[in-house]
């Protein structure tokens, strides 16, 4: 008799395609990374926005009821004019924004607009699909959109280690700590974040970790994260499919 190890199937709900109502409810800074993309190597800095579709929920965990669909989208955090952020900004906010040199990305958090959501092969994943968010557009004059539900998260890579770190998704956190900003090895961040801990109250509550996050997607290209951190189930990070380099 043989004994045969089988590979678990991933288990990934995705969100409905289609124009969804949304709300920003993270915007998570990834610093400056290193990539490849096409063959050549290339530096760009990274942002992660992040949507939860209220109108749109389902049981992820019995004990947290129902919540809503999360997606994301990964971006070159750049104002250029070819960038997929400022396209999706200008469609979203208006051109307004572009008298400005910069803009506060933390400002987007509780904003409502409408995704468009659709379903594609995933490049990580082959032979399986992925929900990709291919437009961001405001709310039409007079329709209303709920509440949000889940909580708003901004992390910033000048935050370092911190409480909101922490709440990140492990996948994600690997991310960070390759940034040019951080530069840091899991042992040196292990240390950092035990003396940090030391002087903190190990009795206070966990915030309600990020749940949602998909695969990467961004100016070059769009994709999603890791297997580990691409499923609502265990708090999945990115929105479309690879890295965008």
């Amino acid at each position: 008799m043989s004994t045969v190890a089988k590979k678990k199937p991933r288990v990934r709900r995705l969100a409905p395609e289609g124009i969804h109502a949304a709300r920003c409810i993270r915007v998570i800074d990834l610093g400056t990374q290193r990539g490849e993309w096409k063959g050549k190597k290339k530096i760009s800095q990274r942002v992660i926005l992040v949507w939860e579709l209220p109108q749109c929920q389902t049981v992820f965990n019995e004990e947290h009821g129902e919540e809503p669909f999360v997606v994301s989208r990964w971006y070159n955090n750049s104002l250029h004019e070819k960038s997929d952020l400022f396209r999706d900004l200008v469609s979203w906010i208006g051109r307004g924004f572009t008298r400005e040199a910069e803009f506060e990305l933390g400002t987007l958090l509780g904003k409502p607009c409408l995704l468009n959501i659709v379903h594609e092969e995933s490049v990580k994943y082959p032979g399986e699909k992925t929900d990709r968010v291919i437009g961001v557009n405001p709310i039409p004059k007079g329709m209303a959109v709920p509440e949000q539900i889940l909580p708003s998260l901004h992390y910033k890579i000048e935050d370092g280690f911190n409480d909101v770190f922490e709440s990140l998704p492990e996948g994600l956190q690997e991310t960070i700590m390759r940034a040019e900003e951080l530069k840091v090895t899991p042992d040196e961040k292990i240390t950092e974040r035990n003396v940090r801990q030391a002087t903190t109250n190990a009795q206070q509550p966990r915030p309600h970790p990020p749940v949602g996050i998909n695969e990467s997607s961004s100016d070059d290209d769009n994709g999603q994260l890791e297997d580990e951190v691409n499923t609502q189930a265990q708090l999945a990070t990115g929105a479309n499919d690879e890295p965008e380099w």
